[in-house]
């Protein structure tokens, strides 16, 4: 059957509040649709719903002739998924895709989606003086020009230097700090930065009389991180009549979502997160940074291993859900030979964002770590990792009786309990700790990065700390070797020591005071795969050294 596609006659007449889009298909095929829209800029809310849940493979919604992604749905678990997608007037049609379901004839899928009213966008906001010596000198060349043609010939020869020299622009400050500018080139309205330094949705501050957009940090000199840029985002009738106001105000949670639908990597940064075509497709995407000469090495593209990977499906009872299990297998290793095993929770975006495989694959060919085998647990969906991965009984009860024991047998080698770490970042962080905490006899080594260890139950009370630090403090421990890590850009935006940087610490001190063996590295930069990535192979070569003599000291 041929895929069904409907939408509404308004679609060609220009966009308006009452207009939808409605789109209807089935997958006894793989389905692929598109409908052509209007060159019009429009920001649309509506919701996905499927007959019967696709679960392997991933959902795609994107627009041409650019292959942007407008969301994302990789792997959805969910019935009925939110979407929130900023189409902008370049975009000529928008695609869906998803898989059939394998046990399940025909199944259906539905998008409906709604446009929303558009307010007029407050004027950029220009009253920022640039600091950085390069920014200056553009502005006293546009001063000294007299017609449009010289100014745009100023801006090309710019625009021209940070093609050559990439950009965010770097400059010294000092022997300790250097100054980061992002630059966006052209934008109409407005430009928000998310992630780098701040870790938020930063402003962009336009340089007048130009198309030069740009924001400047102060950081150290061994700074990494990533960001992204959203551009013209929808406003969605919050704005001022002054642009500079307008950034002062709080935000909707519908115009923060409206700005993470509107991203775009950095066009004059040659360095990109996701290294392989499937985290292109299901990652988000981000520009890096790496300062360091050092860390930019360790984190270059591998491009010269293939590493052994195995793929399939696990199926929970206790969760009542399917996930993706990948396993990993050391190259050149006889099947009897003893290895570390090494366990990852969000293994999508470990084995995508950060692809781990070719790390662990390049650390082993090049003698820096003993050969290890490793598994990589996915999450079903976005709603199911917020509510599996925070501490709780369910998740803990289907690691110990129902995954773990399944790996045996699909793990080349045997698993020894003395020799099992349990890996992850943000809530896998988190979760690596519980489950290190509650499985006493399955793990030896925690690795938990920027672990959101501010976390605590709904029930919790107000003087508590942290669910982990409080489940340390009651002593009566495994003994456990710890690795953890926290960028310094992760820091309480409260004021309130409730950041994960000082939930961190407050855990390594109360894990020193139990006598447990922990390590805790401090990086320069924020919450991001940039930084984890260099965070893992420091917790990698810091317990698996090709020679013992080689292993740091618990600190």
């Amino acid at each position: 059957m041929k895929p069904i596609l409907c939408f509404l006659s308004l679609l060609l007449a220009g966009f308006c509040p009452a207009q939808i889009l409605h789109f209807t298909w089935h997958s006894d095929q793989a389905a692929h649709t598109h409908a052509q829209l209007a060159p019009t800029s429009a920001y649309y809310s509506g919701e996905l719903k499927f007959s019967a849940l696709p679960t392997q493979g991933m959902v795609e919604l994107w627009w041409q002739p650019e292959r942007h992604a407008a969301q994302l749905l990789a792997r959805t678990q969910q019935a009925a998924v939110p979407i929130y997608w900023h189409k902008p007037a370049q975009a000529g049609a928008l695609k869906l895709r998803f898989p059939a379901h394998p046990s399940h004839e025909v199944s259906q899928a539905t998008l409906q989606l709604h446009a929303q009213t558009i307010a007029s966008a407050a004027p950029a906001c220009e009253n920022a003086q640039a600091q950085s010596p390069a920014l200056q000198a553009l502005q006293r060349q546009l001063a000294n020009t007299s017609s449009p043609q010289q100014r745009q010939a100023v801006l090309q020869r710019f625009w021209q230097a940070r093609q050559n020299a990439h950009t965010p622009l770097i400059e010294t400050l000092n022997t300790t700090h250097n100054r980061v500018t992002y630059l966006w080139r052209g934008a109409k309205h407005n430009v928000r930065l998310i992630g780098g330094p701040s870790n938020d949705h930063d402003w962009l501050q336009r340089l007048p009389s130009s198309d030069v957009w740009f924001k400047e940090y102060t950081v150290s000199k061994d700074y990494m991180g990533s960001y992204a840029f959203a551009v013209d985002v929808p406003n969605l009738g919050e704005a001022s009549d002054d642009g500079c106001v307008w950034q002062q105000r709080p935000e909707s949670r519908a115009q923060r979502l409206a700005i993470l639908s509107a991203l775009h990597t950095d066009p004059y940064n040659p360095r990109s997160l996701a290294d392989t075509p499937s985290a292109a497709q299901t990652q988000r995407q981000e520009s890096g940074l790496y300062l360091s000469e050092t860390a930019a090495q360790r984190a270059q593209p591998l491009t010269n291993t293939r590493p052994k990977l195995k793929t399939h499906i696990f199926n929970s009872a206790i969760l009542h859900n399917q996930r993706r299990i990948t396993v990993y297998a050391p190259p050149n290793v006889s099947p009897n030979t003893h290895l570390p095993t090494l366990v990852f929770l969000d293994g999508e975006a470990y084995t995508e964002s950060v692809n781990t495989p070719k790390i662990l694959d390049h650390l082993i060919t090049s003698q820096q770590m003993r050969p290890v085998q490793a598994v990589f647990i996915h999450n079903p969906s976005a709603t199911a990792r917020n509510q599996e991965l925070p501490p709780n009984e369910a998740y803990t009860r289907m690691m110990a009786t129902e995954l773990l024991p399944s790996l045996r047998a699909q793990l080349p080698h045997d698993i020894d309990p003395k020799h099992t770490f349990i890996i992850g970042s943000s809530y896998g962080g988190l979760a690596a700790a519980h489950l290190g905490l509650t499985l006493p006899h399955t793990f030896s080594h925690v690795i938990a990065l920027s672990g959101s260890f501010w976390w605590q139950p709904k029930e919790a009370s107000p003087h508590q700390q942290n669910h982990i630090t409080d489940l340390v403090n009651q002593g009566k421990l495994p003994k456990l070797h710890w690795f953890l890590s926290a960028g310094t850009d992760e820091r309480s935006r409260s004021g309130q020591n409730d950041g994960i940087l000082e939930q961190t610490r407050v855990l390594q001190a109360a894990l020193k005071t139990q006598k447990q063996h922990v390590i805790l590295r401090e990086y320069a930069g924020g919450h991001s795969h940039a930084v984890w990535n260099i965070a893992l192979q420091d917790a990698l070569l810091t317990y698996l050294p090709t020679s013992p003599k080689l292993m740091n000291k618990s600190k």
